[in-house]
């Protein structure tokens, strides 16, 4: 494919992102889209341990190839644990504080955060939040979809809520596994999906595997392709893939 695929560092979860930026660097590979590139790779929540200057300048110095840059609410030194997300950043303006100064540290060019809690905002106050967190940030900000779950609890869960988001203007993330549940619930919209892999405000796209009942973070199965794997090769030429397929399981 035209596209390198990313590494997230959840594909080695519940480890420190220390050890699991060692192990992506030994090498690891998805079985349909091959060796996982290391040249960008986001930092997710998935792990043991904070983030802090410290743990940045030495992964910095350490893999000094790699642009790195965070992704959703990983935890960050100095603040207090949150699950931030689009709905609630005016709420947790210590924790964007931070957010902000290690994105400026690591100069890296995008940030991506999950749609978030219908409780908490609107669709449009939504997109206010991210659109607002990005005129502070050095980088891009493309807020992530999500999909279909008990009581309607997220925003951005059903085609009409993507389409909207996409046609806003603001930037963002589209995680075709996510897409997989949205399409199991509300059935496939082939055309929507290959309309927003090509927009260009569609600045990331994030892959894996799931059987469409829950986001299980899987490989892929070459023997049982997913539906949108064609479809990106339409993707626009400026979106970042990052993989999310758990490709070094937990010890139980």
């Amino acid at each position: 494919m035209q596209h390198p695929i990313h590494a997230a560092s959840a594909i080695v979860p519940t480890k420190t992102h220390e050890m699991s930026l060692d192990l992506i660097a030994e090498g690891l590979a998805d079985p349909v889209f091959g060796e996982i590139d290391m040249h960008r790779v986001q930092l997710c929540p998935q792990h043991r341990g904070y983030l802090g200057e410290d743990e940045i300048e030495r992964f910095m110095a350490r893999y000094p190839e790699t642009e790195f840059r965070l992704h959703a609410s990983p935890k960050l030194a100095g603040v207090p644990k949150r699950h931030v997300y689009g709905s609630n950043i005016p709420e947790n303006k210590d924790w964007i504080d931070r957010l902000i100064a290690l994105t400026k540290l690591m100069g890296s060019i995008g940030y991506s955060i999950h749609a978030g809690l219908r409780e908490e905002s609107t669709i449009d106050q939504m997109i206010g939040n991210v659109k607002a967190l990005e005129d502070k940030m050095s980088a891009r900000v493309a807020v992530e979809g999500l999909y279909p779950a008990r009581s309607d609890m997220w925003l951005m869960s059903n085609w009409q809520e993507y389409e909207a988001v996409a046609h806003s203007g603001v930037g963002f993330a589209l995680d075709l596994s996510h897409l997989n549940i949205v399409a199991r619930r509300h059935g496939r919209k082939d055309d929507i999906v290959r309309d927003l892999l090509a927009l260009p405000n569609c600045v990331e796209i994030h892959v894996s595997h799931n059987d469409g009942r829950a986001d299980a973070h899987r490989k892929l199965n070459p023997e049982q392709e997913p539906w949108w794997l064609p479809m990106i090769a339409g993707a626009h030429s400026d979106a970042d893939f990052f993989y999310e397929g758990i490709l070094v399981m937990p010890s139980r």
